[in-house]
């Protein structure tokens, strides 16, 4: 039997093309007929297991090739390590690369990185820990995913070890590494070693400048970050969509509007003045700016607005405390063909508990209802707590009572809720109805009746 041909497909449908060959295949190595190429069918398996984090597909594969003798290379222990690591099976992933019988630096790598993409960065900095242990010389790959480590934990020390033991390899003067280097000086808030490597640069990409820019922004060193972007600029490094991305956030959160409003102007100079993201970004920068007449500016220019553009303008006026402008905008909102998501109903709701107003706060519930968020608990509990907090206690039972499934959090706010308003024999009754549908209290419901003042509803609870 010979080996099914696998071509790429386009991407829509390469997940389902994946899934189908993937099954057709297994099928093939349980056939008893003898086939053709196992170790090119190893490899392609292999490969449709990490890219479905399909573990249980990869188990199979990996136990069909000890069965059958297939004494892996180098390349399919590579693959094994990287199903594994990449499906978070770590202990698996630890397992192959331990029975692999001549390790070398790019064996580690996939294991080093799944840990970094899952944030388990100290989990990557004792594995490289290990490979160092082993006497194996780290390659660049992994270089770089332990700088990110050391930079996300905000360690120097160990980012400093690393440096000098890049230095000692001669990866210092690599791109990639020296990019690294930067992201994790500043990380660590180490703006002197970031210069040094930054000055030290002899080639500079889009993402070099992008780094220190950020750096010098996010430490308040706003002039110096815009003479580096104008020189950016001018040594024809053109800015990525990202980089602008990443310097208006910057800006939106530490409220520096010069800088926000020159970025703003070469924006529209290269191209992206209408690309939604940015717009976006820019409206929310101008909010936190204080300047929102030039955030309301740019959402009504845009010519098309999805629901990162209208939560956007939401989001300014409600950090602005500007309610009715928000409210009108929502009754806009509610005319556009676009569906409002989790954060549309977070700030809409922050609106309402502002107001104290119950019949919005109706209002805006039956909204979300229609808009297909009937069954999702977190916008029912945000809605539950809405009615808490604007004092429609009647309200907030009705919605509470209709719940097919209520757990301890429900119970403790609805409680606290009857608490707030002094309505303790309420409170009580919730109390035992709780144990009766076999949910346990805990510290907060405890504490909650604890604090209410009532020496009748903690007796009867006690």
């Amino acid at each position: 039997m010979r080996l099914l041909e696998l071509h790429p497909t386009s991407t829509r449908h390469r997940r389902n093309y994946t899934e189908i060959r993937l099954a057709q295949i297994i099928r093939l190595l349980r056939s008893p007929e003898p086939w053709t190429d196992k170790e090119t069918t190893y490899i392609r398996l292999l490969h449709y297991c990490t890219s479905l984090k399909a573990i249980a597909e990869g188990k199979q594969v990996h136990s069909h090739m000890v069965k059958h003798g297939l004494e892996p290379n180098r390349y399919i222990w590579f693959l094994l390590i990287s199903m594994y690591a990449n499906c978070g099976s770590f202990l698996e992933a630890h397992y192959a690369l331990k029975s692999m019988p001549s390790k070398t630096s790019d064996a580690w790598t996939p294991l080093i990185a799944s840990y970094n993409q899952k944030k388990l960065y100290d989990e990557a900095l004792n594995t490289f820990y290990m490979m160092i242990h082993d006497l194996i010389i780290a390659e660049e790959g992994v270089i770089v995913h332990v700088l990110n480590a050391s930079g996300n934990l905000d360690d120097l020390k160990v980012g400093m070890l690393i440096h000098h033991y890049a230095i000692s390899y001669g990866h210092e003067l690599t791109l990639s590494v020296q990019n690294s280097l930067l992201e994790m000086y500043c990380k660590c808030h180490c703006m002197q070693f970031a210069e040094r490597i930054f000055t030290g640069m002899v080639k500079r990409n889009e993402a070099s400048w992008t780094l220190i820019i950020m750096g010098y922004v996010d430490h308040g060193l706003n002039r110096p970050a815009m003479f580096l972007f104008e020189q950016m600029l001018q040594s024809r490094v053109a800015p990525s969509k990202l980089t602008f991305v990443s310097l208006l956030r910057s800006c939106a959160h530490l409220g520096v509007l010069e800088i926000g409003r020159r970025i703003h102007r070469h924006i529209k100079s290269v191209g992206f003045g209408s690309d939604i993201l940015l717009n976006s970004i820019l409206i929310t920068m101008y909010a936190r700016c204080g300047d929102v007449k030039e955030a309301r500016t740019v959402f009504d220019r845009l010519p098309r607005k999805d629901i990162t553009s209208w939560n956007a303008i939401l989001g300014a006026y409600v950090h602005n405390s500007l309610i009715k402008d928000a409210l009108k905008i929502f009754d806009r909102l509610k005319c556009e063909v676009v569906n409002p998501d989790i954060v549309t109903v977070s700030m809409m709701i922050a609106m309402c508990v502002k107001l104290k107003d119950v019949e919005k706060s109706k209002e805006v519930h039956v909204y979300f209802m229609k808009k297909g968020f009937k069954g999702n608990r977190a916008v029912l509990n945000l809605v539950l707590d809405m009615y808490i907090k604007c004092g429609a206690i009647e309200e907030a039972r009705q919605l509470f009572d209709s719940r097919h499934k209520r757990d301890t959090s429900n119970f403790n706010r609805m409680i606290m809720g009857y608490i707030e308003s002094d309505r303790y024999e309420e409170a009580c009754g919730l109390f035992h109805r709780m144990q009766g549908e076999g949910i346990e209290p805990n510290r907060d419901t405890f504490t909650a009746i604890r604090n209410s003042g009532s020496i009748t509803l903690w007796q009867e609870v006690s």
